[in-house]
């Protein structure tokens, strides 16, 4: 039996609980960082495996500033992730991507949050990728065999790469290739002064789409897509372990996987929504 008072309390009880649901449905006492990365893991593993690609309909302008407005109506990639599905969560230091396309080049935006902004390396082709970089890798036809591979260190030093299959041939011949990209990285905070706090660099390129091997259409037509992945590596010291991050997460750690490749789906829908 249950009596009045009870019956009472037990009403008073169901309606806190209901309140209390409520509320975190609609994000009261949530804490805003948990819920952001928690809104990120499920959009990284749920989330699409496509990047639209916009056309451009200006000039742009590769100095590393990212102030047209092509860039600003530009598809993200969204928070990178860990490049490990075991682990697909995104890392403290935040990295996000964009790209956009004219008739001539396919345009990459890297925007990288990093406290301690370095760089070692100095010439073309040397092993940028012991360090800290930022990488694009494309593989034109969707072969999954085939593919160019180009990184970008804070210090704009470029490595540009092609590999007829995985990692094959050795990656000091892969980079004999060179094509004429365009880049520049500006640097929010000092390069090499180790002993201070940075906030992070921003890295453009420019990818003459004449310089891809296998690429089926100069420019691409509406439509078309290139198997591809973005990454983000960021280290304390050379080959020094470090954080590795991904747009589409892999099923080993090798940043190499072309099977485990989202894809670059070119628009025809403009940049600035129009």
């Amino acid at each position: 039996m249950i009596f009045p008072v009870q019956q009472r309390l037990r009403a008073a009880l169901l309606l806190v609980l209901a309140t209390l649901a409520s509320c975190e449905a609609c994000g009261f006492g949530v804490d805003p960082e948990t819920d952001r990365k928690k809104n990120t893991l499920a959009a990284a593993s749920a989330g699409s495996d496509q990047l639209e690609v916009r056309r451009t309909t200006g000039p742009i302008a590769v100095d590393g500033v990212l102030n047209e407005a092509d860039w600003k109506g530009a598809a993200s990639t969204g928070l990178f992730v860990r490049s490990m599905r075991a682990d697909p969560s995104p890392p403290e230091l935040e990295t996000t991507a964009r790209l956009l396309w004219d008739d001539a080049f396919l345009y990459v935006a890297f925007e990288v949050q990093d406290t301690d902004v370095w760089s070692g390396y100095g010439q073309r082709d040397e092993p940028i990728f012991d360090e800290e970089v930022a990488e694009i890798y494309i593989d034109a036809d969707n072969d999954q065999a085939t593919y160019h591979e180009f990184q970008i260190s804070p210090a704009n030093v470029l490595f540009d790469a092609y590999f007829e299959k995985r990692r094959s041939p050795d990656w000091r011949v892969a980079a004999q290739y060179n094509a004429n990209v365009k880049s520049a990285v500006r640097v929010d905070g000092a390069l090499n002064e180790r002993n201070d706090r940075d906030r992070g660099w921003t890295a453009e390129l420019a990818i003459p789409f004449a310089e891809l091997k296998a690429i089926r259409n100069i420019p691409p037509k509406p439509g078309d897509r290139f198997r591809g992945n973005l990454y983000r590596i960021d280290r304390k010291e050379r080959e020094g372990g470090g954080v590795f991050a991904a747009w589409r997460p892999l099923s080993a750690g090798d940043f190499h996987l072309l099977q485990d490749f989202g894809f670059f789906v070119f628009s025809d829908r403009k940049a600035d929504g129009k």
